[in-house]
């Protein structure tokens, strides 16, 4: 099995948060996505990138609730875009 690798190098986990944020921003109607435990910290890493916005904590859990809004879209695919630039310049 091939290793997993991403232009921006995010791990399966961050990638796999990502796109299910973005599943729920297309097909959830308030676009709000609850992770499994094991995401918990990939998705506060991806929002503290901007990826993503963490919306709210669950109480009394503190379960994280993240959702993608254009923005998060517009700075990940502007992070894409730049890794590519630089891919190339290289």
């Amino acid at each position: 099995m091939a290793k997993f690798s991403h232009p921006l190098g995010l791990t399966a986990y961050e990638y796999s948060v990502i796109i299910d944020c973005y599943l729920a921003h297309e097909k959830v109607p308030n676009g709000h996505f609850l992770p499994s435990p094991a995401k918990f910290k990939a998705g506060e890493r991806m929002a503290e990138k901007g990826y993503l916005t963490l919306v709210d904590r669950m109480s009394p859990t503190g379960w994280p609730v993240f959702m993608m809004t254009l923005e998060n879209l517009e700075t990940y695919n502007a992070a894409l875009a730049e890794a590519q630039k630089t891919k190339e310049r290289a």
